[in-house]
């Protein structure tokens, strides 16, 4: 998997792949996450729709 990649695969067996993504922050509960991407731009997605979620060696992962 490329370095700055972030992959879900969603409770209804959807899928989406974040590009350039640096950052990803969640709480505790791991109720919402929030990637920031290179340029700035931010992903918001409930936890509770993820099914599986794997980031690339890159991607820095904060909780609160």
């Amino acid at each position: 998997m490329n370095a700055n990649k972030v992959k879900i695969r969603f409770k209804d067996d959807g899928k989406q792949t974040l590009k350039n993504v640096v950052r990803v922050e969640t709480d505790i509960n791991y109720s919402m996450y929030q990637c920031t991407h290179k340029d700035g731009a931010q992903t918001f997605i409930k936890g509770k729709d993820i099914k599986i979620i794997s980031f690339g060696k890159s991607v820095d992962i904060e909780e609160y």
